[in-house]
């Protein structure tokens, strides 16, 4: 009789993005980018970060092929313009914000400066959607062309509607917020005429999230406890604080201590629930980023800024050593040399150390730690024809937000 033998399981091939660029070459441009940079005052900024997107870009392959970043600098400059001409006259306006408030009438200039804190909240939203829009109309792999369509108005709406949510409920609606704001971007986000899709939710993000804000809150109810029971009690603050029990310092400072951990921790978490919620018709996708390897890029990194910073600062000291802080002439004229180097290592050297090290690796490993299965769907997409914009990110880049 003959045997029966099980079909074999069939598996969908999965996919790995490459990310092949070099650390050292990364370097090099950071270190360029930052001298043109300096040396125009910042005007160089727009074609700086350009060339850093077309780097990482063609350096992240997908199924063997890289993907293409087509924007411009000039593209980018014009976008800045366009939104000095909206920001110039707004901080002009805070800035006159005394003179307008009537004198003796403090509710009017809190509520000015309400509504200026309510416009940038408005303008940092608009502006981060629409910095998605231009950054996936001028990103291509294969030829076919990334883009965003939904409305920047209607991620205001949401943004603000779950921003009052999480005030409201102390901070704990905020991984909700993310991942639904997150969800609208996806679901609008296409790779030719094909859309992508979002499964993920909040709930997945609470635990990394508590780990975030019981630490601020212990701290928070510790200082009203001891403000209160000093009022009540002492009448003196000061004395009460001096006089009050190890256990509050102990739990104050464990909590502080523990939040850059909890937050990293945290942040980790978001980027692979947001990641494994993707969807792209059939396609899937999984995310492995890895805590450990993050913290150990964010402590190799502070090391690095540290033993760079100490020697500068302590040959200030005893440059400027019995020089009056007061006498801020005779510390520069003894002091000059340190000062120029501690100037040179803030705005080169430690920008250079953050990228080449930690930006580096987390582009690595943001890229490396992502799989894909059933991956030929996008070989199935075609192109579509879409106005894009024509313009870069000002209001991105004027309100310092977007990273790369």
């Amino acid at each position: 009789m003959e045997s029966e033998t099980a079909p074999a399981a069939t598996t969908s091939p999965e996919f790995t993005p490459e990310f092949t660029a070099r650390r050292g070459a990364f370097a090099s441009l950071l270190l360029t980018n930052g001298l043109l940079t300096l040396l125009t005052l910042g005007i160089y900024r727009f074609w700086a970060r350009t060339r850093l997107r077309r780097f990482l870009w063609r350096h992240v392959r997908f199924m063997g092929d890289p993907l293409e970043y087509t924007g411009t600098a000039g593209e980018l400059f014009l976008g800045f313009l366009i939104v000095l001409a909206v920001m110039f006259p707004l901080g002009a306006l805070y800035g006159a914000i005394d003179v307008l408030a009537p004198s003796g009438v403090r509710a009017v200039g809190v509520t000015l400066e309400l509504a200026y804190y309510a416009a940038i909240f408005v303008l940092l939203q608009i502006g981060f959607y629409r910095m998605w829009r231009y950054r996936m109309s001028r990103t291509l792999w294969r030829g076919v062309r990334f883009g965003l369509d939904g409305s920047s108005w209607q991620y205001l709406k949401l943004a603000t509607g779950w921003t009052i949510l999480t005030l409201c409920t102390l901070g704990l609606a905020y991984p909700w917020m993310k991942v639904d704001l997150w969800r609208y971007q996806v679901q609008h986000t296409r790779f030719g005429d094909t859309a992508f899709d979002f499964s993920g939710s909040g709930r997945a993000l609470l635990p990394a999230w508590l780990g975030v804000i019981v630490p601020v809150a212990i701290v928070g109810g510790l200082m009203i406890h001891i403000g209160q029971t000093a009022a009540a009690a002492l009448g003196d603050v000061q004395a009460f604080i001096n006089n009050a029990p190890v256990l509050f310092y102990v739990a104050a400072g464990v909590s502080i201590l523990m939040l850059p951990f909890t937050f990293l921790h945290y942040r980790v978490r978001q980027v692979r629930v947001c990641v494994a919620g993707m969807r792209f018709g059939p396609a899937r996708f999984h995310s492995a980023l890895s805590y450990w390897r993050v913290l150990a890029s964010c402590a190799v990194t502070f090391g690095l800024v540290v033993a760079a910073m100490t020697p500068a600062v302590m040959w200030l000291e005893i440059a400027s050593a019995g020089v009056p802080v007061d006498n801020v002439a005779g510390i520069l004229s003894s002091a000059a040399v340190p000062i120029a180097l501690l100037f040179l290592l803030t705005l080169l050297g430690v920008p250079l150390i953050v990228g080449a090290v930690f930006g580096f690796d987390m582009a690595r490993q943001l890229v490396t730690s992502t799989t894909v299965d059933d991956a030929q769907a996008f070989e199935a997409a075609t192109q579509r024809v879409s106005d894009a914009p024509r313009f870069g990110e000002g209001l991105a880049d004027a309100l310092d937000i977007g990273g790369f």
